[in-house]
């Protein structure tokens, strides 16, 4: 998906959310059917967005996801 997604942002010019739009909609017309399942698992959060109901508690805790350990 990043691949597409950089394309439609730099080679087309798009704001990042249309380029963001674009490659999800690409990721989800993929003839694959595992691949394009899997488009409605990308989001993009902005600012003005409460996603508090989407994402879950721990998300942001590093140390849930082993980082910083030694």
């Amino acid at each position: 998906m990043s691949k597409n997604f950089y394309n439609f942002l730099f080679t087309e010019h798009n704001t990042v959310c249309k380029a963001f739009e674009r490659a999800k909609l690409f990721l989800s017309s993929n003839p694959d059917k595992k691949i394009s399942r899997e488009a409605h698992k990308f989001i993009m959060i902005k600012e003005s967005d409460d996603v508090s109901d989407r994402i879950p508690k721990n998300f942001f805790d590093v140390h849930s996801l082993g980082v910083g350990r030694t």
